[in-house]
């Protein structure tokens, strides 16, 4: 369980920093958290990149996910899992309907819900009220909110994130930030659907003896 309370603490911190990323670039306030992110394989590469060059960050941030003219890795979920590849569709349409649900709100219009980073942001939110479920001791709301999770992610974002992440390496130098930001991003996602899906399953053991 102890194991498991780490995970839970570190993706809160891990899905802040993904959200900011993606919604509101390379600031030297996001990259600094990386610093305070507890010790882990997944933010290792990213937090020796040098600050100094957070300038360079900001054109391939622009280049990669906001110019037309040379995006290479369009961060919108319907680009993906739409017939169409049109965006403002039946995925954007259905995904509104499943934050209601949720009770996720999306204030800011600047992105549509199928953007990456209001996705990952959705994620944050979750995470940090199964925080306060565990503190609480609120057993019930914990397995509520791991299970909408864990198919949110499994169910949705793992159907379009990986291919997301491939054209980001696809256009970007082994070394670069952007490179292992698409890494960090989806093996954090796989890793996390896994773990979740596991304290659930060991969770239904539990009770059922």
């Amino acid at each position: 369980m102890n194991d498991m309370l780490e995970w839970f603490m570190l993706r809160v911190s891990i899905y802040d920093f993904l959200r900011c990323i993606f919604l509101f670039g390379p600031k030297t306030e996001i990259l600094a958290s990386l610093y305070k992110t507890q010790k882990n394989p997944y933010t290792q590469k990213l937090s020796e990149y040098d600050m100094a060059k957070i300038s360079i960050l900001e054109e391939e941030h622009t280049r990669i996910f906001i110019n037309p003219a040379t995006m290479s890795a369009v961060p919108y979920a319907s680009h993906y899992l739409s017939s169409t590849g049109l965006l403002m569709g039946d995925v954007t349409f259905s995904l509104r309907k499943r934050y209601i649900e949720l009770g996720y709100v999306l204030d800011d219009r600047t992105f549509s819900e199928d953007h990456v980073g209001v996705e990952l942001e959705l994620i944050y939110l979750l995470a940090a009220k199964t925080i306060n479920a565990l503190n609480e001791g609120d057993n019930s709301k914990l397995k509520e909110l791991v299970k909408n999770q864990r198919d949110f992610i499994k169910d949705h974002m793992l159907r379009w994130i990986p291919a997301f992440c491939s054209a980001i390496k696809n256009n970007t130098s082994e070394d670069s930030f952007y490179y292992n930001l698409a890494t960090l991003l989806e093996s954090f996602l796989k890793d996390d659907a896994a773990r979740l899906d596991l304290f659930l399953t060991k969770t239904r053991t539990i009770t059922s003896l």
